[in-house]
Order: C-alpha cells, then structure tokens, then sequence
C-alpha cells in the first residue's frame, strides 16, 4: 500500500446486541474498549445451574429454545427487553426475570457480565460479504 489511501474495506452496519442470544440493535456509532463494543452482551440470561442462554450447549451456555423471539437494546445503561408480544421490559425491574421465566419454560434471571464474559470467541465480530 502506498499509504495515501490504506483503506480495504468500508464498515456497513454496526450491530450491538446488549443480551447475549437475544436479537439487538442497529447503531450509527459505537465506542469500543478492550472488551469490544460497550455494552455489547454485557448482559446474558442465566438458568439455575448458572449456565447462561445460547443458541448451543457448552460448559458454560445452555441452549435455550426461542431467544430469538425477544430483541434487547439499551436506554441510558439499562437494557430494554422487548418480547415476543412487543412488551419492553427495563433490565433493572424485577419483573423482568418472572416474564422471561414464564415465556422461556424455566427459572431465569437477567444477569451483568461478571469475572467471565458472554462472548463465545472474541469480543469484536467483523463479517465481510465475501463469507456471506
């Protein structure tokens, strides 16, 4: 490169996804620390045995049916759950965990990222076209 224009590549969309295996949102811009994207999937769902909601079963995630149905974003640092009926319910009420026990079949909490991230590889996912 001749270091006049260095580019490879143009970013299309940002998405965020504020609950880990719960649909997100769209951003016009974000910050990033070394973590990755503030806020994204600072928050997971986690069952009884502590494991948290995903689309797979691991050591440390439970696959649990339907997190798609539900879509999460942030107001301020709050997560925002919206479910499958449109309902939004605020991450900091408590009313929260009993909605998504019931909707998801089995006692659930909302729970903040701790010591162990959400993350299932890295923190930051760029995907090209091309791999599309």
């Amino acid at each position: 490169m001749d270091g006049k224009n260095d580019s490879i590549g143009k970013g299309k969309e940002i998405r965020r996804f504020p609950v880990k295996s719960i649909l997100g949102e769209t951003l016009k811009s974000i910050s990033i620390d070394r973590r990755g994207l503030i806020g994204d999937r600072l928050w997971a769902i986690e069952n009884m045995n502590g494991k948290f909601g995903s689309g797979k079963t691991t050591r440390r995630f439970q696959q649990m049916e339907g997190l798609f149905k539900y879509r999460a974003r942030y107001k301020d640092t709050t997560p925002i759950i919206t479910m499958p009926d449109g309902t939004d319910y605020r991450g900091d009420d408590n009313t929260i965990n009993k909605k998504l026990s019931e909707l998801l079949g089995s006692n659930v909490t909302l729970a903040k990222e701790e010591s162990i991230s959400h993350f299932d590889e890295g923190p930051v996912s760029i995907i090209t076209t091309s791999a599309l």
